[in-house]
């Protein structure tokens, strides 16, 4: 019987450990994580305007780096900053997060017409000790309504992948009353 009580709690010891460690690689309640991540040029998808679709012969070997902060504000909210939107919320399944974030825009052309310019973005990303990976997709969609006479509706799907690690050791300095503080 003793025997069986001692594999008993040492397995239990170590189920403790293994949870202790696997909860320390993600964002906890209270806290934030700074990664520095790096991202090839995005894909363009095939309904985006070929005005602002890049050349073709365009090629690079340069990564597009950038910075990403992630909290929580309990075991069910999580934000990430991630481009220049704001943070955006979302929610955590074991190591892999989604989060997502929406602007709509409308303008009136005058008494008849109306534009809105509607702007999504989806962030899916796994978190592995140090480590970040994930995807990203930007849609932009224009619609007219009214007399929209010469006014095209239009809509242009951007997507990507990025991956980096965490910066050790990084205070973020925000000024009081929001807002993120300009380098």
């Amino acid at each position: 019987m003793s025997t069986f009580r001692s594999r008993l709690l040492a397995a239990l010891s170590l189920a403790g450990i293994a949870a202790t460690s696997l909860s320390a690689c993600q964002v906890q309640p209270g806290d934030y994580r700074v990664f520095r991540i790096t991202q090839l040029p995005p894909a363009y998808g095939a309904d985006c305007p070929d005005q602002i679709v890049p050349d073709a012969r365009d090629t690079t070997t340069f990564f597009n780096a950038s910075t990403v902060a992630m909290f929580a504000v309990d075991a069910d909210s999580y934000f990430i900053e991630f481009g220049g939107d704001g943070a955006m919320t979302g929610t955590r399944d074991g190591s892999s997060y989604n989060f997502a974030g929406e602007t709509v825009n409308v303008d009136d052309v005058n008494d008849t017409t109306s534009t809105t310019t509607q702007n999504s973005t989806a962030v899916s990303l796994t978190i592995k000790g140090k480590e970040i990976s994930g995807d990203f997709t930007y849609v932009t969609t224009f619609t007219c309504d009214g007399n929209c006479m010469g006014i095209d509706n239009t809509s242009c799907t951007v997507s990507g992948k990025f991956f980096g690690s965490e910066i050790n050791g990084v205070e973020l300095e925000y000024p009081v009353g929001g807002g993120a503080a300009q380098p």
